[in-house]
């Protein structure tokens, strides 16, 4: 038994020197982020032929509900957003995610679909979906990322901070004040017909510090010492079943002598009555 412990203390020693391990407890520094609450998002649209609604009930990734934007191009271009009000500290470990629900349109839509932070000093971190990437502004951050498919939820995820900081160049001590998500359904006029409605939900959106999961620092290291710890448990349980193993007697005699002679016949005699033809 004492092999057996010391086996397996030995394999979750190995296992923990040769791994990295994060706290997983990032916090959501946005307000009803599931849309679930009235009062926390606000709203605003082209005009009245395009809808939001950031508490729409008809599709939702979690809870009952989640924001609808619908974008026509009746009358002209349409848009259609929800916002939110905040003020975050711009640090290198900012994660920035939302989920999406896109309707299969009756064409490709020319516009986009995108979540966007702004800041205090004027400047746009885009992430999202465009049919044509536009040239940024200076003080602007541009994202591109997949569509991964129609009528059904995907998550777009980003390290906003790190790339804020690296690939932005950025200033580090800005300060977020406002997260929006919304669409925008541009009116093409070469195209004989043109894409009525664009319709997206966003559900569970995220802006926090990210996690990261835990990494072995020497993958090969870990999966050795799996073997080393499952061999030497195996060897210690064989090892005390040996020690368990008792030695039979060398004859019958010995096992019937320790047995009554009446008992002894009457097993015979039951024996030869249940197998008489």
């Amino acid at each position: 038994m004492k092999g057996i412990v010391l086996a397996i203390l030995l394999s979750l020693l190995v296992h923990v020197n040769c791994s990295i391990t994060y706290a997983n407890g990032s916090v959501n520094l946005l307000r009803n982020p599931g849309f679930e609450e009235i009062g926390t998002w606000k709203t605003f649209t082209a005009d009245a032929n395009d809808i939001v609604d950031s508490r729409n009930a008809n599709q939702s990734h979690s809870g009952k509900y989640s924001a609808y934007a619908r974008a026509t191009t009746i009358g002209g271009d349409g848009y259609a957003f929800v916002y939110q009000n905040v003020s975050i500290p711009m640090v290198s470990s900012l994660e920035f995610s939302f989920w999406l629900y896109v309707r299969h349109p009756e064409l490709p839509f020319q516009g986009y679909i995108k979540g966007f932070v702004t800041t205090s000093g004027g400047r746009y971190f885009d992430l999202g979906i465009w049919s044509d990437v536009p040239k940024p502004r200076p003080s602007e951050y541009i994202l591109q990322t997949r569509l991964e498919t129609y009528d059904t939820w995907f998550r777009v995820s980003v390290d906003l901070g790190r790339l804020w900081i690296d690939e932005a160049s950025f200033p580090g001590d800005d300060t977020i004040t406002t997260v929006s998500f919304g669409i925008y359904n541009g009116l093409v006029y070469a195209l004989p017909k043109n894409l009525l409605y664009l319709e997206v939900f966003f559900d569970d959106v995220f802006l926090g510090s990210s996690t990261p999961r835990e990494e072995p620092r020497f993958p090969w290291l870990v999966a050795i010492s799996c073997l080393i710890g499952v061999t030497m448990i195996v060897t210690a349980v064989l090892a005390r079943r040996r020690s368990l193993v008792r030695i039979p007697p060398t004859s019958h005699e010995g096992v019937t002598s320790r047995i009554p002679k009446r008992a002894i016949r009457t097993e015979r005699l039951e024996s030869v009555v249940y197998y008489r033809p």
